[in-house]
């Protein structure tokens, strides 16, 4: 009898021991895909409604599907292609300018009228000669052009890698969207937990999920376009590229936006546009800034929200994991680990309430 529990034991252990093994392999085989799916799931939750509809009409799972996937790339990825190509094409021209003002700089430093206002200032505490060498000037000139440089093709290598990466999470949108259901009930099976409870914590991931992208993303979105048509209103050089970094940096809580406008605002008043600096950082403060009081309990409602210092980290790291796609991914990771804590934080066996 002994015998034959000792057996039994060394075969789970060996039994336990592949299956670690293979689960480690499955996940070197989908790690460089995993933000891929999630980029896929949290688009399928979002449009999750939607493709009920087209669900309801047609009463077919793959056409509903497939119909769900192009709404999403007419919605979502077109005005993203066409903006960040824009904003890119932007960004190369900036850059290029850049490294002729520097070249002009280097050449001919007094010349310049801000080199002019700034040493008329700063010369009456310091002496500016050395600072303003030849040497000096052209040893920075030389490591900002290298700095735009490399930023200018590492931003373009982000896009051709985000593109094809596009195509893989719409792919895998089709086939989340067709097989949803028999999905979930099997994610169900698997979960270690009652069918209600199982059911209750899909529910909140779901939540989460939607106040991340209504909350954060949607309301960055608006900033930016709201910041991006003053700048261009007011004839701001690369207000697209402007616009779009200010909704980038509008999904970081404290700074936000104000990391761009406000040198924007800056630049304007010392070029002599008074008028058009005031009315920039009158309509960002008082329009732009205020949708984000406004828009957010709207589109979030009662969903679970994160807190602002969450948000913050979640950011941050999310960008150094997934690359510009942490901006979404980050606090969607941190929103379903918290999620699945409340799991361990209810007491054993007790049940959802309804």
């Amino acid at each position: 009898m002994g015998d034959n529990k000792g057996r039994d034991l060394s075969q789970w252990l060996l039994l336990g021991g592949i299956t670690f093994i293979a689960l480690y392999l499955t996940w070197l085989v989908i790690s460089p895909f995993v933000d891929v799916i999630v980029w896929a799931v949290v688009l399928v939750i979002v449009f999750h409604p939607l493709h009920v509809v087209f669900l309801r009409r047609t009463k077919r799972p793959s056409l509903s599907a497939l119909l769900t996937v192009l709404a999403a790339i007419v919605l979502v990825v077109l005005p993203i292609l066409l903006v960040g190509s824009a904003a890119v094409r932007q960004l190369g021209s900036t850059a290029s300018s850049a490294q002729v003002s520097l070249q002009e700089l280097v050449a001919h430093p007094y010349d310049n009228v801000w080199v002019q206002k700034v040493t008329g200032l700063a010369g009456r505490y310091v002496d500016l000669g050395e600072v303003l060498s030849r040497e000096n000037l052209q040893s920075i000139a030389a490591k900002v052009s290298q700095v735009l440089l490399q930023g200018t093709v590492g931003v373009v290598g982000g896009a051709v890698g985000f593109v094809a990466k596009l195509f893989f999470v719409l792919f895998t949108m089709f086939y989340l969207f067709r097989d949803a259901p028999q999905a979930v009930s099997r994610l169900q099976d698997l979960l270690p937990m009652s069918r209600a409870r199982s059911s209750a914590l899909l529910h909140q991931i779901r939540e989460v999920i939607n106040a991340s992208v209504y909350g954060v993303v949607a309301v960055a979105m608006l900033q930016g376009a709201l910041g991006g048509l003053m700048l261009w209103i007011l004839g701001v050089p690369s207000a697209l590229l402007l616009g779009v970094m200010m909704g980038v940096f509008s999904m970081v809580p404290v700074v936000g936006g104000a990391l761009i406008w406000v040198p924007s605002v800056i630049v304007l008043l010392i070029a002599g546009h008074t008028t058009s600096g005031i009315v920039l950082a009158g309509w960002c403060v008082l329009v732009v800034g205020s949708v984000d009081n406004f828009l957010r309990p709207k589109l979030v409602g009662g969903r679970t929200q994160m807190h602002d210092l969450a948000i913050f980290f979640s950011v941050l790291g999310g960008v150094q994991v997934f690359g510009m796609m942490g901006l979404l991914l980050g606090p969607v990771v941190f929103a379903i680990t918290m999620a699945l804590l409340t799991v361990f934080r209810e007491a054993p066996g007790a049940e959802p309430q309804q």
